[in-house]
């Protein structure tokens, strides 16, 4: 039952960072070394990928695989493009296979044509007639074609082997993927087939994660043909958190330094930056600049449901940015001031920083919660210099609405509420008693991250009203933060609510001086942050995914690069560890507007045309 879910996948991959991309992890689950991956920017001579290994015959071999999407016309085989797969097959024979490493020069040849669709019946005999022809003049060369048919088989045999995916699992990834179009109910099968698969301890952790990236790929490609890519984005999401909580131990403890757990992380980074893109890149970014388009498009009357939805959507933007940032060669170890605009972290910011502006919506959240959501867009855009007048902007507007909602509940803005529930959201106390608005301000982890901003773009004038305003109306009002603690680490990457340390009662005092020196003590004394697997091993971004993911405050330390305020310069020429991996070659925004159809939360869907 599961062939044809698989199959329409392979059929759905573009070429380029897709197809080359799942390709590799078949290779791997069959046995093979993945010697070399596609590369935008760079010639192929051909073969898109290589790998070495035994073929099944036993005998050690050298495959090269030159890959095409979908099902191969006339004019893919032969034609005039430069992209046409006869052409190429020659280049990996003449070309290619002369400048592979001396230890493979020796080894027998397998030319293998990968497509992601079928061979019609007018072409096939060009084919196989091509393919029989080069073997009878080249000796020592084998040629062979891979259909959708042959990586469904491969796939099955392989990644997804009876072992790791039997027929319950199976079932479950066949639910997610059928119901694509029903979030609530397809993400409820994923995270009961990513926790029985990634939970199988007698698979090795690797294989694991692997089983489950080519799984998500699937739920991806059908999320896409069906115009919906919320379960694909929160999938991917999922499996960035809860992969890593299974390999970190791996990777830390990788003495023989073959790097393999690091790699297989890696393709869970580029599967969720591939779905990031291809939902928030190419279908939301390209509105951003355009006044309350993004608004507009979701589709409800209610300011509630498009308050939640656009502050919800700054989060995702933001962690895409910030993941990029995390990436990009020469990168602090925390978010500081970045000298340079040539890299995608840049323009995201960029993009949000127009997302801002265009929506007045996120001046004024209605849920404290949402103090994760802004604190990481504010986060993002205070990193460069060109987006941080926008910052300075949004956090006064949102800090004076805050104010004016304390001070007149029954004439100003709408005050953040404290209960996330859905039903008590849409009945808000029109006149509050005092004693109902005291409970209504009892805590709030939006009041310190405005402070905390003001702070780190240097805003006296903002820092002075909200002192003033903590002093003469929320003295009784709880201000708090969020801190690691040493029971965290692994809670916080299964997605677990309840983790961390409040820290409370926080005051702004004159310039911020009270906030920023009780963040800094904190952070002298907090040796669990230190201690966290993230932060060890140099993936601080994923602290800042763990906390969108389980609604918790930014903690103070993701600041203090910028509260200290000295800018780090980014070199084109740098290089990172393969624990930070080099940038996968993906463009983080689409220029070119396209159909907006997505949904960013279950309480609104995006289903309109700009």
């Amino acid at each position: 039952m599961i062939d044809p879910v698989i199959l329409e996948h392979f059929r759905t991959l573009k070429e380029r960072e897709e197809l080359d991309a799942v390709l590799p992890e078949i290779l791997t689950g069959m046995g093979l070394e993945v010697l070399s991956r596609a590369d935008i920017g760079v010639r192929q001579y051909g073969a898109d990928v290589a790998a070495v290994g035994k073929d099944d015959d036993g005998k050690r071999k050298l495959f090269l695989f030159s890959v095409k999407r979908g099902d191969l016309t006339r004019g893919e085989w032969n034609g005039r493009s430069d992209q046409a797969l006869q052409p190429s097959l020659d280049e990996i024979r003449y070309v290619y296979h002369r400048s592979v490493a001396p230890e493979h020069k020796k080894l027998p040849v397998v030319i293998v044509a990968v497509l992601g669709g079928i061979v019609p019946q007018k072409v096939a005999p060009l084919v196989h007639g091509y393919m029989e022809t080069m073997e009878q003049q080249n000796r020592g060369f084998a040629y062979r074609l891979w259909t959708g048919d042959t990586l469904t088989s491969r796939l099955l045999e392989g990644v997804l082997r009876e072992e790791i995916f039997p027929g319950e699992r199976r079932v479950l990834l066949r639910k997610t993927a059928a119901l694509v179009e029903e979030p609530e109910q397809a993400l409820r099968h994923y995270a009961a087939l990513l926790r029985d698969v990634l939970g199988d301890d007698s698979v090795n952790e690797e294989e694991r994660v692997r089983a489950m990236v080519v799984a998500t790929r699937v739920v991806f490609s059908w999320g896409r043909e069906a115009g919906n890519l919320e379960v694909p984005y929160q999938a991917s999401e999922m499996l960035l958190l809860r992969a890593w909580s299974l390999l970190y131990p791996r990777i830390e403890h990788d003495t023989a330094r073959k790097q393999v757990p690091s790699h297989v992380y890696f393709a869970v980074v580029q599967l969720y930056l591939e779905v990031w893109r291809s939902f928030l890149g190419d279908k939301i970014l390209p509105h951003a600049g355009k006044m309350h388009a993004l608004s507009f498009a979701v589709g409800a009357i209610n300011p509630l449901d498009i308050n939640l939805a656009l502050c919800n959507l700054v989060g995702r933007v933001a962690l895409g940015g910030l993941l990029q940032l995390w990436l990009l060669p020469g990168a602090p170890d925390l978010p500081a001031l970045i000298e340079g605009s040539d890299n995608p972290a840049h323009d995201i910011a960029r993009a949000l920083a127009q997302l801002v502006q265009a929506n007045p919506t996120v001046h004024a959240p209605m849920l404290d919660e949402h103090s994760t959501d802004l604190g990481l867009g504010l986060l993002l855009l205070c990193c460069f210099e060109d987006t941080r007048e926008v910052a300075r902007y949004w956090n006064r507007q949102a800090a004076r609405a805050f104010m004016i909602a304390a001070k007149m509940p029954q004439n100003g803005p709408r005050l953040p509420s404290l209960d996330t529930n859905y039903e008590t959201l849409l009945r808000p106390i029109e006149d509050p008693t005092p004693q109902e608005l005291s409970k209504a301000t009892a805590a709030s982890t939006l009041l310190p991250l405005y402070a905390l901003c003001a702070r780190v773009l240097a805003d006296t004038e903002l820092l002075a009203e909200l002192d003033t305003f903590q002093k003469d109306h929320l003295a009784h009002c709880n201000a708090q933060g969020w801190v690691p603690n040493a029971r965290c680490d692994d809670k916080m990457w299964q997605g677990e609510r309840l983790h961390g340390s409040a820290l409370p009662n926080l005051e702004i005092g004159e310039a911020g001086e009270k906030l920023a020196a009780a963040l800094r003590l904190e952070c002298e004394e907090n040796t669990a942050w230190a201690e966290l697997s993230a932060i060890r091993l140099g993936h601080w971004a994923l602290v800042a995914c763990a906390c969108r993911q389980t609604r918790v405050p930014m903690p103070p330390q993701m600041w203090l690069g910028l509260l200290d305020g000295n800018p780090v310069s980014i070199s084109k020429n740098d290089r990172r560890s393969i624990n930070h991996f080099h940038r996968p070659i993906l463009s983080a925004v689409q220029k070119n507007p396209r159909t907006l159809r997505c949904s960013t939360s279950p309480l609104a869907f995006w289903s309109v045309d700009l």
